[in-house]
């Protein structure tokens, strides 16, 4: 029988820059939520900060994040609940480089929670299809995506067009995720006050039947959703998304293999390689083809090779130069 999993999305109103007050209304909101039996809780995207990066004083708010993280942990220890606390890009270290791979970043992958595998994308993330189909094919039931959503990242004219263009798109894309990945979408965004930038809109959605739960405004509060993982089984059964991305799928090679990638790189190439190996063997053979100037039949084949090696170091040098580029563009792409 298919678990059953208690889920709260928590809508905070952020207050800017103020890391100790929400972080005092977040753990609020999640012992509430551990009161309801619930074994995940999931908050907004920055929201012990806001998102103001204009601000002088942003970067030192943003500096605690260690601290609050210990503190999330000490608290989800004591309630025995799940959080998820947004999110966090700890700053390099000294000897960290920007690129560790050569032009392959890493993709997003599934992880191993008390609540199975379980997927995490950021705000925009979610407007992209391919980072669902990583999780998805990393064995994600659960796809997790805090956001701080607001209704200026419609546009002037989008909203001129339809005021309400932030929940269309978001109601939209949220429930075709959960039929495109056979998959539960929570989804936390920051709320604030009515008729004002925020969205709100945190839900709990899955397929078959959307929203499970869902804050239909914007309006700070906590909703709780009651997952039936069995609903995912079904669908699966019958939509079969998952089997056909086993299988290769309609679009098969479409998700990103770093390996094949650099194969299929090799592979095509070898048609430029081919054709300046073909060239440099055609301008050996008629170099060594030449006739003698004192003689009307040709040299011998050994012959013609003594007389390639000492009168033709120009290009003995330009044979070598190119070999060895065409080798070292073959090896590039196994690294």
């Amino acid at each position: 029988m298919a678990p059953v999993y208690r889920i709260a999305v928590i809508q905070l109103h952020v207050k800017p820059l103020q890391p100790a007050r929400n972080f005092a209304t977040a753990a609020r909101f999640i012992r509430n939520a551990a009161a309801q039996g619930c074994h995940l809780a999931v908050l907004p995207e920055f929201h012990l900060t806001n998102w103001l990066p204009t601000e002088p004083n942003f970067e030192a708010a943003c500096a605690s994040w260690e601290t609050y993280l210990e503190r999330y942990k000490i608290l989800a220890h004591e309630l025995s609940i799940c959080i998820v606390p947004g999110s966090s890009q700890p700053p390099p270290r000294p000897s960290a480089r920007e690129f560790l791979s050569s032009g392959h970043p890493t993709l997003n992958q599934a992880f191993d929670t008390p609540l199975g595998k379980v997927g995490l994308l950021i705000c925009w993330d979610l407007a992209f299809p391919e980072t669902w189909r990583e999780l998805i094919a990393g064995g994600a039931k659960i796809v997790i995506v805090p956001t701080l959503w607001t209704r200026s990242g419609a546009s002037a004219q989008g909203l001129k067009w339809n005021p309400s263009a932030p929940a269309l798109f978001l109601d939209s894309v949220l429930t075709a995720r959960t039929y495109e990945n056979t998959c539960a979408v929570v989804f936390s965004n920051a709320g604030g006050r009515p008729g004002g930038n925020y969205v709100g809109l945190s839900q709990v959605t899955v397929p078959y039947v959307g929203p499970l739960c869902r804050l239909g405004s914007a309006a700070e509060g906590m909703a709780v959703a009651e997952l039936d993982m069995q609903i995912l089984e079904d669908a699966e059964q019958n939509y079969a998304i998952r089997a056909d991305l086993e299988r290769g799928g309609p679009l098969e090679g479409y998700r990103s293999n770093t390996s094949r990638d650099k194969i299929d790189v090799m592979w095509m190439s070898l048609p430029s390689y081919t054709f300046h190996l073909t060239v440099i063997a055609l301008e050996v053979f008629r170099r060594l083809s030449q006739p003698s100037p004192h003689s009307s039949h040709f040299l011998s084949y050994k012959t013609r090779i003594n007389l390639l090696t000492n009168t033709s170091a120009d290009l003995q040098a330009f044979v070598y130069l190119l070999l060895v580029a065409v080798l070292l563009s073959l090896l590039w792409p196994f690294g």
